[in-house]
């Protein structure tokens, strides 16, 4: 947001998206390189911690200690 400053309500918004997808493609492509790196990776396993990690991060947030 500090880069690009945009001007409107849009244009934040449109940077706010242009981050989002920019992480999630990060995030693909991690996991890619590990899927592709460690041979003895049990997929569904990985795949399954992953997706619990991603939804229970919002709850970590809520936590106020």
């Amino acid at each position: 947001m500090g880069i690009s400053n945009p001007a409107s309500a849009g244009g934040t918004v449109a940077a706010l998206f242009r981050a989002e997808a920019s992480k999630i493609l990060v995030i693909i492509l991690q996991l890619c390189l590990v899927m592709l790196t460690y041979r003895d990776v049990v997929p569904a396993v990985f795949f399954g911690s992953f997706v619990i990690t991603v939804l229970l991060f919002p709850v970590a947030l809520l936590d106020r200690n």
